[in-house]
């Protein structure tokens, strides 16, 4: 069979067309954009494309069907050539489908954990020799390709509540016609799409009338979930779930199977009710609950959820793909779950169309109140790609509803502050749909260990402890604010108290008070210039030099209140007898 795929450097799409190549059909494909790994993957298959591009000349009749990917137009001129031409013309959900008439279908949905329920199936299959075949949304260890299409009598698949093509505007999921489902929670998403909750909820009810009659439906036990669901089929079985019962020690997270404690690579609650999820698939496809319990304690996880990428003594990198208000929330919750005594950093690049979206702010309230610094990052050049508008600090501390949550928008100050905190030696949650800027998150408050400057050097960076990032740039957003209130603490102390004084006592003050004062006043003025100059250096040089406004005021008050009691004959305690109150023995 000839097939053509347009847009074929979609996740899915090259994985599809490189599992149809190695079945033996004749495949070639198209698309404006490949970038990797789609392009390396399609050039060792010999199907990449030989220039970017649609063209309505690589249509011709005697292609068999043509799979239309999503990220393509509804003008697109091939879709143009291949209607035309009466060709057969489906969305990969469809082609899937058509692939697998003959197979058990096990379909994982659901807002959030979808990704990762699937990858914790397929693991547990994989494990016990049960063949099988497979549409995953990413990488999981232990396969080398994320679709598999074979003579395998079950087909695991990750359904998507995004629409299947630009001729086929339903969710992906409905075209499965499941005999096993999964919904692991529902949370409005893809606001571009759905521009209602009431409608994004809507395309889980059609998953359930798309599913084949004498089906199970598995789905996560919750008001919202349940309320979609029950009631709308009778001729399938309905079955809520829960986290399994689990305890943390030790930084592990265990399983309690009976009397038995069984030690898991993942963490976090969330992790536990994709756990469950997981079993009754794998239970519902065969599998006995002990041979379960086997597999999944060697399973580390999906691709990009929860993957841990450095762990040393003195700091712990997670990268997770979250991005959606519950994701967000089960993420931070799960790392703090884990490492509860260690200072728990989480930053978030709002990235997808739906976070740059002002109108779905209010979802993300409270996301982020488990850490124990929460930082978000948003990428300007993402911001002008999009059209988006890029938000300010207060709008996002407010949706967030967290005061001293701190907004980066350049990711040079966001990788100097992740170093400066390397001193408190965090856990480091990184979380995006993007790529933070191309920072490579390895690096982040990795110590120096080459020597860049000879010992026999003088220089202040001979004695303190050095980070990845060398030179001091600039402060961060905390330490001006620290700088900026002991600046106005200054003035609070020494010129309000002074005043106050001085206006007070004005009938009956000398020309030698006013003189004082005067000069105290000036003084404000210059140490003003003071506090300019250190803030300056401070961006030189790894040295807290603000501080040193602060310091002169105390000493500089400490000398005008000796001057003030000789001149007005004055009688004020000096020194530590200031903290003493003073007794009148007669």
């Amino acid at each position: 069979m000839r097939i053509h795929l347009i847009a074929i450097g979609g996740a899915i799409m090259h994985q599809i067309a490189i599992t149809s190549a190695r079945k033996g059909h004749q495949v070639t494909g198209s698309d404006d954009v490949i970038q990797e790994p789609s392009r390396t993957r399609l050039l060792e298959a010999g199907i990449l494309p030989n220039k970017e591009g649609f063209f309505a000349e690589s249509v011709t009749p005697d292609i068999d069907m043509v799979i239309l990917g999503m990220h393509a137009r509804f003008d697109n001129p091939e879709l143009a050539m291949a209607m035309e031409l009466g060709l057969k013309v489906l969305s990969f959900p469809e082609f899937i489908y058509e692939n697998s008439l003959n197979k058990k279908r096990a379909v994982i949905a659901g807002s959030h954990g979808k990704t990762s329920i699937t990858s914790m199936v397929m693991h547990c299959l994989k494990d016990q020799n049960i063949d099988f075949d497979y549409l995953v949304g990413s990488s999981v260890a232990g396969f080398d390709y994320s679709v598999r299409l074979s003579d395998a009598p079950i087909i695991v698949i990750e359904g998507d509540e995004y629409l299947a093509s630009p001729i086929n505007k339903e969710p992906k999921f409905i075209y499965y016609k499941a005999h096993i489902a999964t919904i692991s929670g529902i949370e409005w998403d893809h606001i571009n799409v759905f521009k209602t909750e009431e409608i994004y909820n809507a395309q889980f009810a059609k998953l359930v009338h798309s599913m084949e009659a004498g089906g199970i439906l598995f789905y996560y036990e919750d008001e919202k979930v349940a309320s979609i669901v029950k009631n709308l089929r009778t001729d399938i079985e309905m079955k809520s779930y829960n986290a399994i019962d689990y305890v943390v020690k030790d930084e592990i997270f265990n399983a309690k199977v009976v009397d038995e404690i069984m030690p898991l690579c993942v963490i976090g609650r969330h992790n536990m009710e994709n756990v469950q999820a997981a079993k009754h698939v794998c239970e519902e496809l065969g599998m006995s609950e002990s041979n379960f319990w086997k597999a999944i304690q060697s399973f580390n996880g999906a691709g990009r959820r929860l993957e841990k990428i450095i762990e040393e003594k003195d700091r712990v990198i997670f990268k997770d793909f979250a991005h959606s208000p519950s994701k967000l929330r089960a993420t931070i919750d799960a790392a703090k779950e884990n490492y509860p005594t260690r200072h728990l950093l989480a930053c978030f690049e709002m990235h997808t169309y739906s976070t740059l979206t002002e109108e779905f702010l209010p979802q993300y309230q409270n996301t982020m109140n488990a850490a124990d610094t929460a930082l978000v990052f948003i990428d300007k050049k993402v911001i002008e790609k999009k059209g988006s508008v890029l938000f300010t600090e207060g709008v996002i501390r407010k949706h967030f509803h967290r005061d001293d949550l701190i907004l980066f928008t350049d990711i040079s100050d966001l990788e100097n502050f992740l170093n400066q905190k390397a001193v408190l030696n965090p856990v480091y949650l990184m979380m995006t749909s993007g790529t933070f800027g191309g920072l490579d998150l390895k690096t982040i408050g990795q110590p120096v260990t080459e020597i860049v400057m000879p010992i026999e050097v003088k220089s202040v960076d001979n004695i303190l402890p050095t980070y990845s990032t060398n030179l001091r740039l600039s402060l961060d957003a905390e330490e001006k604010r620290n700088a900026i209130l002991l600046f106005s603490l200054s003035y609070l102390f020494f010129i309000i108290p002074s005043l106050w004084w001085f206006f007070k006592n004005r009938p009956a003050s000398s020309p030698a008070f006013y003189n004082l004062m005067v000069e105290f006043l000036n003084f404000q003025l210059f140490s003003s210039l003071v506090f300019v100059i250190s803030m300056y250096l401070n961006q030189l040089i790894f040295l807290p030099l603000y501080w040193f406004p602060w310091i002169f005021h105390i000493l500089y008050t400490s000398q005008a209140i000796r001057r003030l009691s000789m001149q007005l004959m004055l009688d004020l305690p000096q020194g530590p007898s200031i903290f003493m109150p003073k007794v009148d023995k007669s």
